[in-house]
């Protein structure tokens, strides 16, 4: 079985929470156009790997919690669009 997230999030949503959810994927741009995201928890799933642009044009992310996933392989880029 495979665990996917539901493209269904408010636009002015300012924090996710997913954790324990036993994903095991996320597609690309799944939190696109959620400029006022600063937290994603995606901790304690079973995610094998990150599709790149998932994390795209997310300005105002603080936080983003991945721990406790089985997560292989990481394109070199992921995360270079998020603030410093």
């Amino acid at each position: 079985m495979m665990l996917l997230i539901e493209h269904s999030f408010k636009p002015d949503s300012k924090e996710i929470h997913l954790n324990l959810n036993k994903i095991r994927s996320i597609q690309s741009d799944i939190f696109n156009n959620l400029e006022e995201l600063e937290t994603i928890n995606l901790s304690h799933n079973k995610i094998i790997n990150i599709q790149p642009r998932t994390f795209n044009n997310l300005f105002n992310l603080k936080y983003l919690m991945l721990n406790n996933n089985q997560i292989s392989n990481i394109s070199s880029n992921i995360f270079s669009n998020l603030p410093k």
